[in-house]
């Protein structure tokens, strides 16, 4: 819900609290603003690594593009190297980019000089094909679509080597995320995939959550995956991997996708197709939902976060840089017997929390001391009453 305040317009939370249950009535609490953009005459951006002030896009017929974001209202070329095939995923690890580029395999590709990139080996997945990949230590993990997932040493850039290969897979491997020694795999129509690395040459299968939707990318925090299925991002609980289970989803507009998911805190940043960016709290797993978002112009099919940015590749629209700036927000409602518990962030620290019994003709009531605290235990009675902050 949006307040004015004379000039001042704040995105913040009102509650409804009657002696029966608290309505919660949300606004974004994260706002996005566009503060640059690069555009590629080569191809359209499909995925986006940044590291420091660089930024690497997987940019199709234009292979690895390498930007240089430090003045994120400028975003300009430093270099690129063309692949030969159709470049899609891109894993940064080091000194070394990793470009995933279809039908001419995994390109390893020394950045140090970003004006000046230059490959240093090649290989060609056994199913010909190469759509992502993902990089942990001297192992890269290739997905090549119907052809499952390969692990592939690269200790030596100029000679990587086949280790081992997971091929039991009921969809088509688009996108992975490693955790320790298990690797957990967006499956296409089967859902979310985990399997287990610790022996590299005997890829074991640990278990399988089947999502309603095709599930096309994944991200990993503690115990929990965060899988793209459709409109939706579903969290599953993963503390039995081979029992995973969803435990929370949040549906954002229907007529998108979910394609990139990266975690940044509590917040979840989503990449959505048509409908460009869109922001999730997932601090409490069971009970995720929408805090913020951005419409692009075209189709957004990755994300990366750094400081206060987010960085969208949003296909023939290029690369967007946002800047991520959170808005005063309540962020904890509970009712803890009679009492109504209420928390607000810190760019909240000095507003007073009030209320009011009538939103048709309010009489807005500070809570006393509330400007001094960023809690207050409210005592709920039978009578209905409504809640805000304000400076």
């Amino acid at each position: 819900m949006t307040l004015p305040y004379g000039s001042l317009r704040l995105h913040l939370l009102t509650l409804f609290v009657t002696g029966l249950g608290i309505a919660v009535v949300r606004g974004d609490r994260i706002k996005l603003d566009l503060r640059g953009e690069w555009r590629s005459t080569n191809g359209p951006v499909w995925s986006i690594v940044v590291m420091g002030t660089n930024a690497y896009c997987g940019n199709g017929d234009g292979g690895l593009a390498i930007l240089d974001v430090s003045d994120t209202t400028n975003p300009r070329e430093l270099g690129r190297l063309v692949t030969g095939g159709y470049t899609y995923g891109v894993a940064v690890s080091g000194k070394y980019a990793y470009a995933a580029a279809v039908t001419v395999g995994l390109h390893i590709i020394d950045v140090s000089d970003p004006t000046n990139p230059q490959r240093r080996g090649t290989y060609i997945p056994k199913m010909d094909s190469a759509y992502g990949v993902a990089v942990a230590g001297n192992y890269a993990y290739v997905l090549a679509g119907n052809g499952g997932v390969e692990v592939i040493d690269v200790s030596d850039p100029a000679t990587p080597r086949l280790l081992g290969q997971h091929l039991e897979f009921r969809g088509y491997a688009m996108d992975i995320a490693i955790a320790g020694n298990l690797a957990y795999v967006a499956d296409g129509n089967a859902g979310l995939t985990i399997i287990d690395t610790l022996d590299i040459a005997d890829i074991r299968f640990v278990g399988r959550y089947e999502t309603r939707e095709s599930a096309a990318c994944v991200a990993v925090s503690g115990n929990h995956a965060f899988i793209g299925d459709a409109e939706s991002l579903r969290i599953i609980d993963c503390s039995d991997p081979s029992r995973p289970k969803q435990v929370g989803a949040c549906s954002f507009r229907w007529d998108g996708f979910v394609r990139g998911i990266v975690l940044s805190g509590p917040l979840a940043f989503v990449a959505n197709g048509h409908n460009g960016l869109a922001v999730a709290d997932v601090s409490d797993p069971t009970s995720p939902y929408r805090v913020g978002g951005f419409d692009t112009d075209h189709y957004s099919y990755g994300v990366a976060v750094s400081a206060n940015n987010a960085y969208v590749a949003d296909h023939w629209g290029g690369l967007l840089v946002l800047r991520i700036t959170e808005l005063p927000a309540i962020t904890r409602t509970e009712r803890v017997a009679d009492r109504l518990v209420l928390e607000w962030n810190e760019p909240a620290t000095g507003m007073t929390l009030q209320g009011t019994a009538d939103l048709a003709n309010p009489n807005w009531q500070d809570v006393p001391e509330s400007s001094a605290t960023n809690r207050a235990a409210l005592l709920i009675r039978n009578n209905s009453k409504f809640y805000r902050l304000r400076p």
